[in-house]
């Protein structure tokens, strides 16, 4: 009986923090708020920066790898600190990117990458 009280509470309590629009930290959610200022900023510098090669949707073909999952799931493909590196340096045939953008577009390079 007690368990079943305390799980009701905890519903509730979780329903009014979202009817008021208490924005959840990504420890509560498992993920980066969708619509946070971090992760448009990362999207508009992928779509100026990123776009041209990498798709972003799951089967979507393009000239560089998907980045689908990359960096979201319960095992991603790759580190952000892996990412960070890529980004500085290139790889394969993706030029490097260190002199172009500042450690601010990568973190929100990166923040954007975790939602996808």
């Amino acid at each position: 009986m007690f368990k079943t009280v305390v799980a009701a509470v905890s519903v509730a309590v979780i329903a009014i923090l979202l009817a008021q629009g208490a924005p959840m930290s990504e420890a509560q959610t498992g993920s980066v708020h969708p619509v946070s200022p971090k992760v448009r900023a990362g999207q508009a510098q992928f779509e100026k920066t990123c776009m041209q090669c990498h798709a972003t949707v799951e089967g979507q073909a393009s000239f560089g790898p998907n980045l689908h999952g990359v960096l979201k799931g319960p095992h991603p493909r790759k580190t952000p600190a892996d990412v960070r590196l890529q980004i500085k340096n290139g790889k394969g045939k993706m030029p490097g990117f260190g002199d172009k953008l500042t450690a601010t577009e990568v973190d929100d390079l990166i923040t954007y990458m975790k939602t996808l």
